[in-house]
């Protein structure tokens, strides 16, 4: 129990000093340059200051084609393997990154962790997961609903291992099942096709009712 305490005391001791130093340095992981980033160099992450410029790359991807845009700073921890039980939280393969909204003083800040050791392409479509988990709580959507927050999450994944040309990822998310895993996700390639040529999360914005309808066909699976 007391090594139990030791951790979480340990936890929240590093989540502050990550905080204070984001909201003292500004935006500051957004502000590294990525120019010349040989990614072939970095076939598995587990350095935080590489994960920090990927985490700039992937950002600053799906702000500019999916309109997916964070306006709070995203504070970047990786989480070793033998912390798996790290939070509470069961490092699956469905689940290699956790998302948490925080607040110091009067500035709120999305925590994110990974899972250390991922390879590049896997760990670019988990930052993008959880910066859709960041950007639906900002925006308000699906805020009680997370079998909807998972599969829009799950979806981004998707769209980023596409781009990637990650064929074997692909075939493992389109395998989950669960719906609290995302799996719901399927039903977002569906109503895409409506959106055409917009993004799809200014689609959904625009038009509640499709959101709705969304929605409603997500946890309809579960029935």
């Amino acid at each position: 129990m007391i090594k139990f305490f030791i951790k979480i005391i340990k936890n929240i001791f590093t989540t502050f000093v990550r905080a204070c130093d984001y909201i003292i340095s500004g935006r500051k992981e957004f502000s590294i340059t990525t120019d010349g980033f040989d990614e072939d160099k970095y076939p598995f992450i587990n350095n935080l200051n590489i994960g920090k410029k990927l985490l700039s790359i992937t950002n600053e991807y799906i702000s500019d084609r999916y309109s997916i845009v964070v306006i709070n700073p995203v504070v970047l921890e990786l989480v070793k393997s033998r912390e798996k039980d790290f939070l509470n939280f069961t490092w699956k393969e469905e689940n290699l990154g956790k998302y948490h909204s925080q607040k110091m003083i009067n500035e709120k800040y999305h925590m994110i962790y990974i899972m250390s050791g991922l390879p590049i392409k896997r760990f670019k479509a988990i930052i993008a997961h959880e910066l859709m988990h960041a950007f639906l709580y900002e925006q308000k959507i699906f805020t009680d609903d997370q079998p909807c927050r998972e599969a829009m999450a799950r979806w981004i994944e998707y769209k980023i291992l596409k781009d990637l040309h990650s064929k074997k990822d692909i075939e493992h998310i389109l395998k989950i099942k669960s719906l609290k895993h995302g799996s719901g996700f399927k039903e977002i390639l569906k109503i895409e096709k409506k959106a055409r040529k917009k993004p799809l999360v200014r689609f959904l914005i625009e038009n509640k009712e499709e959101a709705l309808n969304l929605q409603k066909a997500i946890n309809n699976l579960s029935k």
